[in-house]
């Protein structure tokens, strides 16, 4: 048995439209975190969102050796969860309330919360530094904020598989940082981690495994190191790797050299 999320043979489209992306393959095992790469248009968030049961697909995915497809949703909803770059979401609801929507999977939507539920939606809160924002209404925060809540929703299911869609790209520098680290000590604990990402210095710097897509299609595979040698980027990209341009960052504390 495969431990982490299996892929093979991926085959996504857009209702009744043609597909975006094709026979895509790819293991991101548990205890690493495993970076989607490819320029705009690739299809990173199309396999995301198929994983996650939101696009049509045909093909074998499974997570830890069992289809998803053969789960019921609620069982496919407290093993995988889903952290999309933004949300639809438009009514004021309270933050603390956004985040409980993951228990959901628990129990019904209608059926009272438990002392259970309201443990597991405090600690996810303070997993992404949020507590403080609880009593806020989600639409009121910058987007940075409301990535973090969704996150911590997911946090909340208890899944130990998280799909993440570009998570950072409203963060700062300190909280990406945070976020990063966060997804570190998942992984650690044994989680198995695939997220979106376009930042090439951000993959480098934080993911264990790369996917490169092209045309909808996997190009390249293996660790990140090798995914973002010079020759892959330029053949992938179209860009030369400048080493030791731009800044680096790490948190107070943290030891050089090392994943904050």
């Amino acid at each position: 048995m495969t431990d982490g999320l299996e892929v093979a043979g991926l085959t996504a489209h857009y209702r009744l439209g043609p597909a975006v992306v094709h026979d895509v393959t790819l293991h991101a095992p548990r205890g690493c975190i495993t970076a989607l790469l490819g320029v705009n248009g690739s299809g990173k968030s199309t396999v995301i969102k198929a994983l996650a049961g939101l696009v049509p697909y045909e093909g074998h995915v499974a997570l830890d050796g069992t289809k998803l497809a053969a789960l019921a949703p609620k069982v496919r909803a407290r093993r995988l969860a889903y952290v999309p770059q933004r949300t639809a979401m438009r009514a004021p609801v309270r933050v603390r309330d956004m985040v409980e929507l993951g228990r959901f999977a628990h129990r019904g939507a209608l059926d009272p919360g438990t002392k259970h539920d309201e443990l597991a939606i405090e600690r996810a809160l303070a997993e992404v530094d949020a507590s403080a924002l609880a009593d806020r209404r989600f639409t009121e925060l910058s987007g940075g904020e409301q990535q973090r809540v969704l996150l911590a929703r997911a946090l909340a299911t208890g899944a130990t598989a998280l799909l993440l869609d570009e998570p950072t790209s409203a963060l700062d520098v300190r909280q990406r940082l945070v976020f990063h680290a966060l997804l570190r000590r998942l992984a650690a604990d044994g989680c198995c981690v695939l997220l979106v990402v376009h930042d090439l210095s951000e993959a480098r710097e934080h993911a264990d495994l790369g996917v490169v897509l092209e045309g909808g299609r996997v190009c390249q595979t293996g660790p990140m190191p090798q995914v973002l040698a010079a020759p892959r980027v330029r053949a992938a990209y179209g860009v030369e790797i400048l080493e030791g341009a731009g800044l680096g960052y790490r948190l107070p504390g943290a030891p050089a050299g090392a994943v904050p």
